[in-house]
Formats: C-alpha cells, structure tokens, sequence
C-alpha cells in the first residue's frame, strides 16, 4: 500500500509538539510539503523532519500538488480561510480544532467540501484516545433507560507537561493571512472568553456528543462572564452536568461519569500533550458492597492515534461529513451559550 503524502500547513508550537511528531512516526505518512511564512522556522523544520518541499504560503503549496492530504494547524482566527481554499482542491483535510470562530461560515463550508469531493477530519483529539474509545464502548452497550446522570468536569490548568525542544522562527512574516472575525454581535470585552470557550470546553463537549452520538441540549445556563461554571444540557433524555473552570492551577482535570443506579462509570483523562499516557477508566458497582474495577488500556498518546484514524479516514474517502458536523455543532453551542450569558449580564 502506496504511503499517503502529506502536506503541513502551519509549524508553530502545536505542530512541532504534536503533529509532525506523530505522523513521522506513523509509517502510512510520508510529509513531502510544508508551508509557513516565517522563513527560518520553515526551513527549520523542513530540515529535520526532511520534508523536500516548502513553501511561504498555503495557496502556493495547493497550487504545487503533488499530495495526497493536508493537516492544517494555525492561530484559531486564521484556521478557517485556509480550510476553505484547502476544501476547494478536492483533499483531505485535518485542521485543528475550532474549525472556525463563527458559525454563519457552516452552509458555505459544507458546500465547498460537497462540491468538490473534499472530506474534513478536525483535530479533537480526545475521541481517538484508547481509554475514550473503551469508556464509549462501555457506555455504549448500557440502555439508555439505566443512565440516571452524567457529570463531564473540565478544569483546563496546565496542559502542556512541560514540553521540550519547539523552535521559534525569528524572521519577518513573508505572508499576511487572512482572518476569521469573532461573531459581530459578541461585545469586545466578551471576545477573548467566547474565543477561549471554544478552544478549550469544546473538548468536553465535542467528547458528550461523541460519547452519546447526539447533539446537546441546553437546559440552564449558570456561568460567569468567562464561560466558567455549571452548565445543565441533556442528550436525549440523558441529563448532563458540565462543571467549567480555566482557572490558574497546575495541573489538568478531564473528568467523565456517567451513574446508573447501581454502577458508577468513570473515565479521567490526562493532559492532552502528555505523550503515551492514556486515561483512565474506573467502575464501581454493586448494591450491598462496592466492587471496583480499574482500567488502565497499554500506552499510547491520543495525538498519535489520530494520525491512525486520519489514515483510515482517508482510505475509506471520508466519513460523508459526520466528523465535520459534530466539530461545527460546537461553534454554534458555544455562541448559544453567549447569547445567554450576554443577555443577562
């Protein structure tokens, strides 16, 4: 099987920590372009990663061909204008998330992937990790009947677990991007929340409608001006706490549970750059006395794993727009939740 050749849009920090690292070391890749304006990072990272191709900009990469897939990892403003353009070429895209700061972009974007034969893959990570995939299995084999609640905690803190050895290019940008504006609507002292709720609690949110394959409801709104509090939605008749914080704090605390009314389902999660350290899955049930089982599935990193899934994503021509949905109903769940915050501020 011929490998599938890639091409990097993008080699900044998050690309460095995680992308290129992963799919250099999946065999099915190999990395043949990559396109950033700062000249030196590019060439930086086009000398290690021996990529023979660079490029200052996206559109000359696209227009260069000769790949078969693209990842696309930039500043959250800049992300969607690229995605469209890659979209326009009939590829296959992952873009990290949020696939885009506003909605209204929803119509045009699955168009342009219709019209063209382009399939989208976003990058929540999370819902490639092996102990999520185990946790859905779990969750999945129970009948909806038996789940009486479901709390979904994130405190986002320090994420990165200390990571080693990013380059920062020194060299004046060679290209000027365009930018995606935050909703009009959003008042200015709102923006930087709104933006940070939807890079940060869509991780938890992408993985309840992934866990229940069904889109959220919300039901009460309980937070501040940052987007951090208690949030009561439902998915289905399944009633969910999801319990918000940004906060300071060194550490990071990704939690799921799910109860029945016997059995207490939990899956906790580690910093999401923490290489080979999978979550955690712990059961405890039983109605006299408690039994607990832990699983703890073997090492692996969720950002490798990804670089499986876009693999099969790939050879299977896409997922019909699925993946796609799901990232784009987190854009719109977080400007709901904005609405209301605004509303009665």
């Amino acid at each position: 099987m011929e490998r599938i050749r890639l091409a990097i849009i993008g080699a900044g920090f998050v690309a460095q920590q995680c992308h290129l690292p992963a799919f250099s070391a999946n065999t099915d890749f190999v990395i043949t372009h990559v396109a950033d304006p700062i000249e030196d990072l590019r060439q930086h990272i086009a000398s290690k990663y021996f990529i023979p191709k660079q490029f200052s900009n996206h559109r000359s990469l696209l227009d260069s061909g000769g790949f078969d897939a693209v990842v696309v990892t930039l500043p959250r403003n800049q992300t969607l204008p690229v995605v469209q353009d890659c979209a326009s070429t009939g590829t296959f895209i992952l873009t990290e998330k949020p696939i885009c700061l506003n909605s209204s972009c929803t119509s045009s974007l699955m168009s342009t992937c219709v019209s063209n034969g382009s399939h989208i893959m976003t990058g929540y990570m999370r819902q490639h990790d092996v102990s999520f995939k185990q946790f859905k299995t779990i969750i999945n084999q129970l009948p909806g009947q038996e789940i009486q609640s479901v709390s979904a905690t994130l405190h986002g803190g320090y994420s990165y677990a200390n990571p080693l050895g990013t380059f920062k290019g020194i060299s004046e940008l060679t290209f000027r991007p365009e930018i995606q504006e935050i909703p009009k609507w959003i008042p200015e002292k709102y923006k930087s929340d709104y933006e940070q709720f939807v890079n940060l609690f869509s991780h938890i949110t992408h993985l309840i409608d992934k866990l229940f394959e069904r889109k959220l409801r919300t039901l009460y709104n309980c937070l501040n001006g940052a987007g951090e509090g208690v949030l009561l939605c439902e998915s289905g008749e399944i009633p969910i706490v999801f319990n918000l914080m940004r906060g300071k704090q060194y550490k990071w605390n990704e939690v799921i549970d799910v109860y029945t009314k016997t059995t207490h389902y939990q899956l906790s999660l580690q910093p999401a750059f923490l290489r080979n350290v999978p979550g955690h899955i712990l059961i405890s049930s039983g109605e006299s006395e408690t039994k607990s089982v832990n699983i703890q599935p073997a090492w692996s990193w969720s950002f490798y794993e990804q670089t499986k899934a876009f693999s099969n994503f790939i050879r299977a021509d896409g997922d019909h727009g699925i993946d796609l949905e799901r990232a784009l109903r987190q854009v719109s769940f977080a400007e709901d939740i904005f609405r209301d915050i605004i509303s009665r501020a």
